[in-house]
């Protein structure tokens, strides 16, 4: 490339000859020839450029344009994308790809975008061509592709290959999913599969790997509870589950699946859970119609409470005498759905008379708390489908060696719960709780007596082929919904263990630990508990390390490791942490500090 001074001196020699163009320094032509040659510079380092801009591989100033032309970004720009090596390699893929179904193709096209993977294919398993101990791989398996990727894949801070204000690291596979799923011939199934795990118990894909084997949940987990217990399903409805399955739970609303529902021991105190047409309600002023509409179970078997005509209040009560001490803590539940009254109060009372007791008034038109009594520490609304609210608060008896509980739902006018009524305006009411509990767990259906649901209790109990004793890395998704016990994953018993913990939400306790007889090696517990957090603890002799949501939470170099013959899901010792996990892995490798932080990355 030549400079402006080589391009004045050409445009010089370009002069005829003679006084009448002079070209010593300081003169006016040698200052407009001086000036022209700035340009001709510049054009020329223009031109110079222009051999990387027309390649997709190290484009720059184009690069805007060049994804114009090529449609991007699109639906499946991700993370990596946000990147100038992830954007390269996005218009790269797009320019370069022709279609295909073959593994192979599907290959290049993530190694394109920056991912190397492997593709698992299966085959029918068939008498005279499989042997005993093959993958029974029929059915859907057929059509199933396993992709299999590492953990994260990381686009470090790279000079000449990054431009100024990019994150010196970048991570995700959001793209990779996209792109295949969007490519994928229309009979393929394709599952993903990260990182160097050995075991994967992956609860809301329902899929299993011990090693490099594929399995189910209960050919790897063992699995028990004495009790049917409740969940929602996958079409949103209410259901009981029988007695040693365990429960996969749905959001009711989007369907999506919430993982493995993990719950202690609790019992239902009230009687007639469904029926408050039953006399164990005693009504006041109104009267009930039996199984009026459908319940959030999908039967017709909600009632409605339907108001009298005199100015008064307009309950139904439910007494349950026992003994209760300063200190316990309550939940109250109910199902409520608006009818002519979108107001209803709940009172929870736990001494003799109205007094000692708990009050709180749900907008069941607009979702949401009017009005509760300052005493009452939590409370809330879950919008479960169909007009239907779970709505639920806790109360703390603060009075000794009381004989009784007492719960009353009310019709209201707003916050009024005196009032005229016309004899025909009412609310629904189906499935109420009173439970010893801190915070809302599954309903749990009642007729003639109380009814207790027992733990849920599962563990892993074959380490092999999978664990190795020397070092590993814990990893863990869950929502803890309180209100004790925050261990998601444990490896060992409860005085020599390895852990993962996620706290309640807005609550220290999340992390990890190492003991060994009792005794703490390595505790890093203390990042504050959040919906789907995920938690991963790295660790060997001397070298611990735990992170959660993206962020190193803590680092120990001294502590020795304690030997485990189970791996203990959502359970402490002999308590059951109220949970929902959505995934365990385990790598028998002490992954490094960035490895935790992208695989646990928001």
């Amino acid at each position: 490339m030549s400079t402006a001074a080589e391009y004045r001196e050409q445009l010089k020699a370009l002069l005829p000859p003679g006084q009448a163009f002079p070209r010593d320094p300081g003169t006016t032509l040698h200052d407009l020839l001086d000036g022209m040659s700035l340009e001709l510079a510049r054009v020329d380092d223009r031109a110079s450029a222009l051999p990387q801009e027309v390649n997709p591989n190290t484009t720059l100033e184009l690069l805007p344009d060049w994804e114009r032309v090529a449609g991007l970004p699109d639906k499946c720009s991700g993370t990596l994308e946000e990147t100038l090596q992830g954007r390269r390699n996005a218009l790269l893929a797009k320019l370069t790809s022709t279609g295909g179904q073959s593994a192979d193709y599907f290959i290049q096209l993530a190694a394109s975008l920056g991912y190397a993977v492997t593709i698992e294919v299966f085959r029918p398993f068939r008498a005279g061509s499989s042997v005993a101990g093959d993958v029974l791989s029929n059915g859907d398996w057929v059509f199933a592709w396993r992709i299999h990727a590492p953990d994260v894949t990381v686009i470090p801070f790279r000079a000449g290959l990054s431009v100024t204000g990019e994150r010196l690291r970048v991570w995700g596979s959001d793209t990779l999913e996209c792109k295949i799923r969007q490519l994928a011939p229309a009979h393929t199934i394709p599952i993903f599969a990260y990182g160097d795990a050995t075991l994967d118990l992956n609860f809301v894909q329902d899929t299993y790997r011990s090693g490099a084997n594929n399995t189910t949940f209960a050919g790897l987990i063992t699995f028990t509870r004495s009790t049917t217990a409740g969940r929602f399903n996958a079409a949103g409805l209410f259901e009981m589950v029988p007695i040693n399955q365990p429960r996969f739970d749905y959001d009711p609303l989007t369907l999506a699946p919430k993982g493995l529902l993990m719950e202690e021991a609790r019992t239902n105190l009230l009687r007639f859970s469904a029926q408050f047409d039953n006399a164990a309600w005693i009504k006041f002023e109104t009267t009930v119609s039996a199984n009026a509409t459908a319940a959030p179970d999908g039967t017709l078997t909600a009632d409605k409470m339907v108001e009298s005509t005199n100015t008064t209040s307009h309950t139904a009560d439910q007494q349950i005498n026992g003994t209760y001490t300063a200190g316990q803590v309550f939940c109250a539940s109910c199902f409520l759905k608006a009818g002519e009254r979108s107001s209803i109060r709940m009172n929870l009372y736990y001494a003799v008379g109205s007094t000692g007791g708990r009050q709180i008034v749900f907008n069941l038109a607009t979702k949401s708390i009017t009005s509760k009594d300052p005493a009452i520490p939590t409370a809330g609304v879950e919008d479960v489908g169909n007009g239907w609210l779970r709505c639920w608060f806790t109360g703390v008896v603060d009075t000794p060696a009381e004989t009784r509980l007492l719960m009353r739902v009310q019709l209201a006018i707003g916050t009024t719960t005196t009032y005229a009524g016309d004899g025909t305006s009412g609310a629904y009411f189906w499935g109420a709780d009173i439970q010893e509990s801190a915070s809302l767990l599954s309903h749990i259906p009642t007729t003639t007596v109380p009814v207790t649901r027992s733990a849920d209790v599962a563990a892993v109990n074959t380490l092999t082929p999978w664990f190795s004793p020397a070092r590993g890395t814990l990893y863990s998704e869950a929502t803890n919904v309180g209100p004790s016990g925050t261990t998601i994953a444990q490896l060992g018993s409860l005085s020599d263990r390895i852990l993962t913990s996620v706290a309640p939400s807005g609550i220290a306790g999340t992390g990890g630990a190492t003991i060994v007889g009792s005794v703490n090696q390595a505790s890093m517990q203390s990042a504050v508990g959040a919906p789907g957090q995920k938690v991963a603890f790295a660790y060997s002799t001397d070298d611990f390390a735990c992170a959660t949501n993206g962020v190193l939470i803590g680092t120990d170099t001294s502590g020795s490791l304690p030997s485990v013959s189970s791996l203990l899901l959502g359970r402490n010792g002999a308590s059951t942490t109220n949970c929902h996990i959505r995934q365990i892995t385990y790598s028998p490798k002490r992954l490094s500090n960035e490895r935790l932080q992208a695989m646990t990355a928001p």
